[in-house]
């Protein structure tokens, strides 16, 4: 029970509202922190070259090339494939095009449940989303 209870950094459900956070030489990004996750402790929305994509930074680092990661919105389900970005384990990518998961963020409230590989991880506050997401994500999807 305790390898699965959140570690001491981990935010309260239910968590932290999405932010803007600028970055040198190119466009914003997304950010919001997941809560009472015991593995995750970021995702970023972004553009790079015109299409969308996810990253998670992860506190508890895995060794698989691939995890679902997955967003629940009430039952609407978003299943986003990502592969490992670094060497240690603990940054995530994965392309978000042809996914809901944008109409989802902007439309649905409170928070999003959050599972890696199907088990629980959490959740997502879903605060501030769409004002954050149509600044960020103005160059590569229609909002």
């Amino acid at each position: 029970m305790l390898a699965n209870s959140p570690g001491e950094g981990a935010n309260a459900a239910p968590g932290t509202p999405w932010e803007l956070l600028p970055v040198d030489g190119r466009a914003p990004v997304a950010y919001v922190e997941a809560a009472a996750s015991p593995s995750i402790k970021s995702f970023t929305v972004y553009c790079e070259k015109g299409r969308p994509y996810i990253a998670m930074l992860l506190v508890k680092p895995r060794a698989a090339p691939h995890i679902t990661l997955t967003w629940n919105f009430a039952g609407r389900i978003v299943n986003i494939p990502v592969q490992r970005a670094n060497n240690a384990g603990t940054y995530w990518v994965g392309g978000i095009a042809g996914t809901p998961l944008m109409q989802h963020l902007m439309v649905q409230k409170d928070m999003a449940y959050l599972r890696l590989d199907g088990r629980l991880e959490g959740e997502a506050s879903l605060a501030n989303a769409p004002a954050v997401l149509r600044q960020a994500m103005r160059h590569c999807v229609r909002l």
